[in-house]
């Protein structure tokens, strides 16, 4: 979502490079605001003749420090808060019981998330169950029910984008390409003070 701030700077010759090494021209320069979640950020964007989305570049990552971690293969960039309607009580469920051949699977995922810094210990009054949901391949989803959180968190009514909608930019193409983010609910960072209210059990600890 971008709203424009000032007027159009003034015509540039500046040329700037695609992946391919194609150069584009560059028409100007725009202060805008740039949404991102529930993130706003102030940056200037350089208009070009491309028919692509946005690109974010480094100047971006560098002024609003953006962290890429390698390692993990995480790009960090502001923080999610979960807002709640009305009165903020802690939600405290009971662990779920595991079948005894899945307890040990859920102790190494849990090692591994602790490992990887997705979770930590926690000492939370609140409390969400943990559920293991089979895949296509047979293997087991770590998961955690937070039906009970989304009763009382407020609602987000920005629209998605229609799937029809989506089919029909396709139109003409003949080039894809696909990108997935591994664990994708990992990759957005929670923020500090709104960690508790994500807290869960296995029935041997608190994360």
């Amino acid at each position: 979502m971008f709203r424009l701030l000032r007027d159009d700077s003034a015509a540039t010759t500046v040329l700037e490079a695609l992946a391919t090494g194609q150069r584009i021209p560059v028409r100007g320069e725009k202060e805008m605001e740039l949404k991102l979640g529930n993130m706003t950020y102030l940056h200037n964007v350089m208009v070009a003749d491309i028919m692509n989305d946005y690109i974010l570049g480094l100047d971006f990552m560098r002024k609003y420090c953006c962290e890429i971690d390698v390692k993990q293969g995480v790009l960090k960039c502001g923080q999610e808060e979960l807002f709640m309607e009305g009165e903020d009580l802690p939600i405290r469920q009971r662990p779920r019981r595991l079948l005894v051949a899945r307890e040990k699977e859920v102790e190494i995922m849990v090692k591994g998330m602790v490992k990887d810094g997705v979770i930590d210990p926690s000492s939370s009054p609140r409390c969400s169950p943990v559920v293991l949901v089979k895949k296509k391949d047979g293997s087991m989803r770590f998961c955690v029910d937070y039906r009970r959180l989304d009763d009382v968190k407020k609602k987000d009514s920005y629209p998605l984008t229609r799937i029809d909608d989506t089919l029909d930019m396709l139109t003409g193409v003949k080039w894809f390409s696909t990108l997935d983010l591994k664990s994708s609910y990992w990759q957005v960072e929670i923020d500090p003070k709104e960690k508790e209210k994500t807290a869960f059990s296995t029935g041997k600890g608190l994360w």
